[in-house]
């Protein structure tokens, strides 16, 4: 017989807890990382060239050939990441609250156009694997409709639950 869990032990669990503090270390390292690395992540320092990673506390994950701090660069990606990966979810949960709502207020045609045009991008595939350059835009609003879909599903069955109510 299989081991049930309850959520509450879930949230107790070594991993959730290790997982839970490495997400908020990172979060804080990026949200105040104009407080870490006051130079930013354009920084050069000439006399630090080419410096081996951990070799000194100064620069812990070592510099490149320009003497920028490889750590404050990595910091400051993760910057455009946490907004990109925010606006994707927010976008996703705003666009799927008001189309869910509309179709499942309206129901009938609407109801039926607005789920097929949402499963219709739902399986688009996109031809470029890469996630940057000039399409990176294009794969954020990929992202963006990824996301709206289960959102979308979940409010048009509440709302028509709802309506019937």
């Amino acid at each position: 017989m299989a081991a049930t869990t309850s959520s509450r032990s879930r949230f107790y669990s070594f991993e959730f807890i290790a997982g839970a503090l490495i997400t908020i270390v990172i979060c804080l390292a990026v949200l105040l990382s104009d407080v870490l690395f006051p130079g930013g992540a354009e920084k050069i320092d000439l006399m630090a060239r080419l410096a081996r990673p951990f070799a000194s506390l100064a620069h812990p994950f070592g510099t490149d050939t320009l003497g920028r701090d490889v750590l404050a660069r990595v910091v400051a990606g993760g910057r455009i990441s946490l907004t990109v990966g925010l606006t994707s979810v927010i976008g996703g949960v705003v666009l799927g609250v008001l189309v869910g709502l509309a179709a499942g207020y309206y129901r009938g045609i609407w109801d039926m156009l607005l789920m097929r045009f949402a499963n219709e991008f739902e399986e688009a595939t996109v031809p470029d694997p890469y996630y940057g350059g000039p399409e990176g835009f294009g794969k954020v609003l990929d992202y963006l409709e990824d996301a709206c879909q289960g959102v979308l599903e979940l409010v048009r069955k509440r709302a028509t639950q709802y309506q019937a109510a």
